[in-house]
């Protein structure tokens, strides 16, 4: 937090973008109890920079450059060392997800190698949900206050207080509503028989699915005022009476058997980078006529909110 506040003094950031970096440092130190280097962070980019020009070209997938696998090789050796001294010296009282691992679960295969799918592919995702919620709540400032009132409640910091947070988790769900980080997603249907959908139409057998969550959450057809930010939408029991999520086309990190595995663990992440920094810093937001998206490897990352964090006073909201 002492960065975001470093950089905004001297001009305008880019919400998102320090949201990433910030996502990045903080899952670094949840899975080994380290945070990532300069060259840490300028391989991960790279990578990402790499496998996004990849997908975007108007080609077949053609193969990546040698320079991508250079990177994801040195990116995931120097993490792979923060890994190897975390397992070998395991520990009950140390809490980073490869201790609680060798702990818990010693037989588990590729440890290290899923750890480093989670530090790569986790960055990006939760660090568009936490730009994205601070940037709501900047422009809704009735809804930082009543946040910030439920985290002054909080007595003892922990797991528990942060997943029993009830609005705070309304944040983070209306955010993933209305800005899913993942926009949309694909599916084949079974290779064997075609499929009767629910509403009559047959879908062949070995069909590829795209599946557009983005639109499905922001249709008034499965929500009311679907395009308005209403976190309060989540704590209405009638609104919840026939689905957990309001309706079944809540999948803003995919559905069923192939849902993002990393899906409890961005959860954590989201709820501690927005408690964290709402619980000390405002938000300045400049105001943007849209939040001017662009799709980054797999991502959808908005690239217009800017503003300045400053620390936190309550007098501003009087």
């Amino acid at each position: 937090m002492n960065t975001l506040l470093a950089k905004s003094q001297v001009e305008d950031i880019s919400i998102v973008e320090n949201s990433v970096i910030l996502c990045q440092q903080v899952i670094s130190f949840t899975c080994c109890s380290k945070f990532p280097t300069d060259q840490q962070y300028n391989d991960w980019m790279g990578q990402a920079i790499a496998g996004d020009k990849r997908v975007k070209d108007k080609s077949k997938l053609p193969p990546l450059n040698p320079f991508f696998y250079y990177q994801r090789r040195r990116l995931r050796q120097s993490y792979q060392s923060y890994i190897d001294e975390s397992l070998q010296n395991p520990s009950s009282d140390r809490v980073d997800l490869a201790n609680f691992l060798k702990v818990h679960r010693p037989d588990v295969r590729f440890l290290g190698e899923e750890i480093c799918e989670i530090l790569f592919g986790g960055a990006y995702s939760t660090g568009s949900t936490v730009g994205n919620a601070l940037y709501l709540l900047a422009r809704n400032p009735k809804y930082i206050q009543r946040l910030r009132k439920e985290l002054e409640g909080i007595k003892e910091w922990n797991y528990e207080a942060l997943m029993n947070a009830k609005f705070l988790d309304a944040v983070i769900r209306e955010t993933q509503r209305l800005t899913s980080p993942v926009p949309f997603w694909t599916r084949t249907s079974p290779v064997e028989q075609d499929i009767e959908l629910a509403n009559g139409k047959i879908c062949p057998k070995n069909t590829m699915l795209f599946i557009s969550n983005y639109t499905l959450m922001r249709s008034e057809s499965h929500y009311a005022q679907a395009h308005q930010f209403r976190p309060e939408r989540w704590l209405d029991d009638n609104f919840k009476a026939n689905h957990d999520y309001g309706s079944e086309f809540y999948c803003p990190q995919g559905a069923g058997p192939r849902q993002c595995k990393g899906l409890p663990f961005s959860k954590v992440i989201n709820r501690v980078c927005v408690a964290a920094i709402v619980a000390k810093l405002d938000l300045l937001s400049s105001a943007v006529p849209d939040l001017g998206y662009r799709y980054f490897f797999g991502t959808n990352v908005p690239t217009g909110p800017k503003g300045r964090f400053v620390p936190y006073e309550a007098d501003r909201y009087e």
